[in-house]
């Protein structure tokens, strides 16, 4: 069931509430109506069904009451259905509460039928204390085929008249409205505007409506027009609308729009979906409600453009309350004259339930003449607005031989500690080369620690070359030692592995190498050969002989090392297992 509440501008579902496997208790109230009851699994009272008898115990009404409960048991919602001795539907009554304490507010609607039609609707809208805010009152007359002919609705505010909107049906094809028009007053009852409605299609139910509105002021001048299509589903509700704006009879002729609204509905009602263009202004609107009807968060998305470039982009999310949780604000920067972007600024800002900022982040990016993104720096505050670490950088760079170049340098790991990330990535018809670098920096910027992985992929996609190389660097900033792993892979035509080589050599801080280990293997990890007899440049170093090593130990570092995010682990977890005593030899 599907109740449309205006007020609310959203649609209040009960399809939720399953009703057919409770159970009925049926008993006698003192004045001896009947009364149907049905219980959900805490024993509250969620349907009633009321059979009224007069005095020669013949049934003069039925009531059908449905409740709605929140977490605590309390009513939300109640409706009532009340029906005349012959089944027909005589009134429909509507009781919403929302909020608590000073901010509760109840709405109630109330509406009466005659030959299944809609004469008379009222709706209310009470404050805490009961008093009134807000009231409407409204009239509708019928033609005998059902067609509305006239309408009057009265606005109150403060239980004081302030609006009157009357809409009468003057134009007439057989039993279609082709012409009705919609006259606006002020509490004195004084003319404000009207509005003058043309029927190109009127299918209703299960098709589409399509009509025309010319606006005009107290002084019958012309204010703008209004195309609008509505499409329906079966059960006569709107699914999609869309409405253009035109300011005068030569922007119509001329297709000119100066505002376009589309709009979408669920099946039970809910606007889920708007996008409202005005000149260089467009809004768009999404909103999500739960199985009741209730809304449970809305974003609100606004773009400003120029000459077809956006330069401005806000987006807001709302909670069920329509608290204002999380906000991104973006401003661009172009030349206009090579249409490029130059720079860009991102403002972040994450609120709790009550609205209050918990933290934010501010992102400032630079792009060369082509466009290409060059740098970019992040900066994170806490709700104090004070920074809770150092700005996150990083730099992008390319050339014509495909070499791309990511850099990225940030505080993560502690007061002392800043690293800095490096990727460069260079591509050609043999396939990618991809090599990641790690500096770690201490608080006087001196390099202690550093990590390159490199990588080969051809263009079959099989990995060719793969290594890791670690330095560690003295408080002067001099190399104390360096150790590199190399694995080289060869593959047959058919994209099998043949054989691979493995590596490991370890240097002194005069880059003599110093100690080394490796061989060749089949794909099988059997032994073709031994590196016994590799020697050093600058003489004789220690070597053992060598033991095949899968790629677990490579690859995990590889996977751990999160150069493309930015957020590095600490400096203890990220580099323990690489500086470790390589698994590729025994110790010497």
């Amino acid at each position: 069931m599907n109740d449309k509440n205006s007020y609310d501008h959203h649609t209040v579902r009960r399809d939720g509430i399953n009703l057919e496997n409770q159970p009925i208790k049926e008993y006698k109230d003192k004045r001896g109506n009947v009364l149907r009851d049905k219980f959900d699994i805490h024993g509250k009272l969620i349907w009633r069904e009321k059979l009224a008898y007069n005095k020669n115990d013949k049934t003069t009404s039925k009531v059908i009451t449905q409740f709605t409960r929140n977490d605590k048991g309390s009513i939300i919602n109640r409706h009532d259905e009340i029906y005349s001795a012959s089944g027909e539907l005589v009134e429909c009554k509507e009781l919403v509460r929302s909020g608590s304490g000073e901010s509760a507010i109840t709405r109630r609607s109330e509406c009466q039928y005659s030959d299944g039609n809609v004469v008379l609707k009222t709706e209310k809208t009470l404050d805490s204390s009961g008093s009134i805010l807000n009231e409407t009152k409204q009239y509708f007359y019928f033609h005998p085929d059902g067609s509305l002919t006239y309408s009057h609705l009265s606005l109150y505010k403060d239980g004081i008249l302030d609006g009157v909107i009357r809409e009468e049906s003057k134009g007439w094809d057989g039993d279609e409205v082709t012409y009705s028009e919609i006259s606006h007053h002020n509490g004195k009852e004084e003319l404000i505007s009207i509005c003058k409605r043309e029927y190109s299609n009127k299918g209703g139910r299960d098709g589409d409506v399509s009509y025309k509105d010319r606006r005009y002021n107290n002084s019958d001048e012309l204010v703008e027009i209004v195309e609008l299509s509505k499409s329906f589903n079966k059960d006569g509700l709107s699914y999609s609308v869309n409405e253009m704006f035109y300011s005068s009879e030569q922007d119509l002729y001329n297709e000119k729009e100066s505002k376009v609204i589309d709009s979408e509905f669920d099946a039970s009602g809910n606007l889920i979906f708007s996008d409202t263009t005005i000149d260089n202004k467009k809004v768009t609107i999404h909103q999500e409600f739960d199985s009741f009807g209730e809304l449970k968060s809305k974003e609100e998305k606004t773009q400003l453009t120029r000459d077809g470039l956006t330069y401005q982009e806000n987006i807001y999310t709302y909670d069920a309350n329509g608290v204002e949780i999380d906000v991104v604000e973006i401003t661009h920067t172009y030349d206009y004259s090579s249409r490029k972007l130059q720079s860009s600024y991102e403002f972040h800002r994450t609120n709790d339930s009550k609205g209050q900022m918990t933290s934010s982040i501010e992102i400032r990016k630079e792009y060369d003449s082509s466009g290409n993104l060059i740098s970019s720096i992040e900066d994170k505050s806490d709700p104090a607005g004070e920074l809770v670490s150092d700005p996150t950088k990083e730099s992008i760079s390319s050339s014509e031989n495909k070499v791309t170049e990511h850099t990225t340098a940030t505080q993560k790991y502690n007061d002392q500690t800043t690293g800095k990330f490096t990727k460069k990535e260079t591509s050609d018809v043999d396939g990618n080369f991809t090599e990641r670098n790690k500096d770690i920096y201490d608080e006087n910027g001196i390099r202690i620690k550093s990590v390159t992985i490199s990588e080969k992929i051809n263009s079959a996609s099989n990995r060719t070359y793969l290594a890791e190389e670690i330095q560690e660097f003295g408080y002067d900033g001099k190399l104390i030692v360096k150790v590199v792993d190399n694995y080289e892979f060869k593959f047959g035509s058919d994209g099998k592995l043949l054989s691979q080589t493995q590596l490991t050599q370890e240097f002194n801080s005069d880059g003599v190498l110093t100690f080394c280990s490796g061989g060749e293997y089949k794909a099988d990890g059997h032994k073709t050969k031994d590196f016994s007899g590799t020697s050093g440049h600058d003489g004789e170093h220690r070597h053992l002989e060598h033991q095949y090593e899968t790629l677990d130990h490579l690859m995990s570092a590889m996977n751990s090392f999160d150069l493309n995010e930015g957020v590095p682990t600490s400096v203890e977890t990220h580099f323990m297992s690489a500086m470790k005593p390589n698994t590729l030899v025994a110790p010497v």
